[in-house]
């Protein structure tokens, strides 16, 4: 096996009834990473050696790069 990927693409969760999945790193520390720690105990307790990936929520990075964009388009605008 060369590596296992615990979930594509996941979503943040219910994103109505807790809007505040929405900012960044929310869904992550609230809804992923206690399940990706789980996982990836259960993965080691028979695997110590093949590599674990996970990925942030679906737009955890274009929302880091949007964010970023209006930071530096703003140090221009000033």
């Amino acid at each position: 096996m060369f590596r296992y990927e615990l979930i594509n693409e996941p979503w943040a969760g219910n994103v109505f009834a807790h809007p505040t999945l929405l900012l960044p790193g929310n869904a992550g520390s609230k809804n992923l990473q206690p399940t990706y720690d789980k996982v990836a105990n259960a993965i080691r307790s028979v695997d110590a050696n093949t590599q674990i990936f996970y990925e942030p929520v679906t737009w955890g990075g274009m929302l880091d790069f949007v964010l970023f964009y209006f930071k530096i388009k703003s140090i221009f605008i000033l």
